[in-house]
C-alpha cells in the first residue's frame, strides 16, 4: 500500500485514513507492506520525519520532507523490499516481538543518527562558506595594501629621500 501526500502540511485525520486503509487491506490479503510518503511536509503527525513500525506483523515506513531528498524515498523502498521478501522466505516462522523490535529501533535510531550528521554537514559547510567569505574579503584587503604600496611608491622620488635622510640638519 502506497499513500503519497503532496502537501505543507500533514494531519493527524490523513495518517488515521492510512492506518484504517492498511487495516482493511492486510486483512483480506491485498497488501504485505506500507509506505506513506509526503512530498513536502517535513514531518508526519503523531510519525515524524522518518518512522518505521510494523502493523499486523506487515511493515510499514513513514517518510516526510522526499521532495528535500530523494535519497530517503530510494532507502525506504529498499528497506520494504528486503524486508519483506526476508519475511515471504521465512514465511513458517514469524518474526518474534524482540526482533520486530530490535528492527524497529535499530532503523528508527539509524535514521535519526543520519539526520544529525546531515545536520552537522550542513552547520560545517555554513562554517566553511563563512570563513570562505572571511579569506576572500582578507586576501582583497591585502591586495588592496599591496597596491596602495606600489602607487604610493610610485609617486615617491627614492633618490631625493635618501638623500634627505643622509644629509644631517643643522
Amino acid at each position: 500500500l502506497v499513500e503519497v501526500k503532496n502537501v505543507q502540511y500533514v494531519r493527524v485525520g490523513d495518517v488515521e485514513k492510512f492506518e484504517r486503509d492498511m487495516h482493511l487491506n492486510m486483512s483480506n490479503g491485498s497488501c504485505n507492506c506500507a509506505i506513506f510518503i509526503s512530498l513536502k511536509t517535513d514531518i508526519i503527525q503523531s510519525k515524524g520525519t522518518f518512522h518505521f513500525e510494523f502493523f499486523n506483523e506487515c511493515p510499514v515506513l513513514y517518510v516526510a520532507n522526499v521532495f528535500q531528498d530523494n535519497n530517503i524515498l530510494k532507502l525506504a523502498l529498499n528497506i520494504l523490499y528486503n524486508l519483506q521478501t526476508t519475511i515471504q522466505s521465512n514465511s513458517d516462522s514469524l518474526l518474534s516481538i524482540d526482533e520486530k523490535h530490535i528492527i524497529q529501533d535499530y532503523l528508527n535510531t539509524s535514521y535519526n543518527s543520519i539526520l544529525s550528521h546531515k545536520q552537522l554537514i550542513d552547520s560545517s559547510k555554513q562554517t566553511t562558506e563563512h570563513l570562505l567569505n572571511n579569506l576572500v574579503n582578507q586576501q582583497q584587503l591585502v591586495n588592496k595594501d599591496f597596491d596602495n604600496i606600489l602607487k604610493f611608491s610610485q609617486t615617491l622620488h627614492w633618490s631625493s629621500l635618501s638623500k634627505q635622510q643622509t644629509t644631517p640638519k643643522v
